[in-house]
């Protein structure tokens, strides 16, 4: 009886081993995705982040604008030309 409980311990031993190790490796493996220790919180960085995209937000919405106001620009002159195209056609004719 004595020889069957050793010869379970020798054969649980090496599953285990390798179990805690993974263990280990895991857990290291987190602290290495969150970054070191002294790095700012999570949260700070998602601030950060949020203003970045709010910034080229707002640009992006500038240069929309512009466009805008190009376009209208655009239409204006090409209802202006149209306006003395037919105008000089309806005094010629």
């Amino acid at each position: 009886m004595k020889i069957e409980i050793l010869v379970a311990i020798i054969a649980a031993g090496p599953p285990t081993l390798a179990a805690g190790l993974a263990f280990l490796a895991a857990s290291r493996e987190v602290d290495r995705k969150l970054g070191p220790p002294d790095s700012p919180p999570l949260s700070a960085l998602i601030a950060a982040l949020e203003e970045r995209i709010e910034r080229r937000m707002d640009r992006l919405e500038s240069k929309v604008d512009s466009l805008i106001d190009g376009q209208a620009t655009v239409r204006e002159r090409l209802a202006r030309l149209e306006g003395e195209a037919t105008g000089r056609s309806g005094s010629a004719a």
